[in-house]
């Protein structure tokens, strides 16, 4: 298997793991919340609203695998071969988008 499928692979189950699942002991759900807290702590006030918690850009975005994807494609693409910083751009865009691709072939 070549590098790039294994990190596209990668980046995509990381991605859903991350921002859908529980995992075990609750990991990913804990970790979701200590983000969101350490990230945008004004919003986790006494008066705030779970709803209102709920549509914070940043809870979104740790809910969204596409989002997700996004930032960790350029993570794994950090090992992939590469000549030039724009192809480690391409690579780390490409990494996202095939996640994007498998994503919308589950729905």
């Amino acid at each position: 298997m070549t590098p790039f499928i294994l990190a596209a692979l990668t980046c995509y189950r990381v991605s859903r793991m991350i921002s859908q699942e529980d995992g075990p002991w609750d990991i990913f759900s804990r970790l979701r919340l200590r983000a969101a807290l350490r990230l945008a702590p004004k919003i986790f006030d006494k008066n705030a609203s779970y709803q209102r918690i709920e549509e914070h850009w940043i809870v979104r975005g740790l809910r969204c695998p596409l989002c997700i994807s996004f930032w960790l494609g350029w993570l794994f693409a950090l090992p992939l071969p590469y000549t030039g910083v724009i192809e480690y751009i391409y690579m780390a865009l490409s990494l996202s988008a095939i996640t994007v691709i498998l994503i919308q072939q589950e729905r």
